[in-house]
């Protein structure tokens, strides 16, 4: 009888293991921090936009006529 139990065990599929996840908070200070670095760097795309803009219609003003 344990050779059938034994071979039963070998054959039978395999119990998934659960993983249990922990679930961590975002810190204040890091969201803050990755908050004044978006703004920052939108803000300095934005200047060197305009900047360039502003230059492209300066010189353009100045060729067309």
């Amino acid at each position: 009888m344990s050779s059938s139990n034994s071979e039963k065990a070998k054959t039978a599929p395999a119990v998934p293991k659960v993983l249990v996840v922990k679930k961590t908070r975002t810190s204040l200070p890091k969201l803050f921090l990755r908050t004044v670095y978006w703004v920052l760097i939108l803000s300095i795309l934005s200047v060197v936009l305009y900047i360039t803009a502003d230059t492209f219609l300066t010189i353009y003003k100045h060729t067309a006529t």
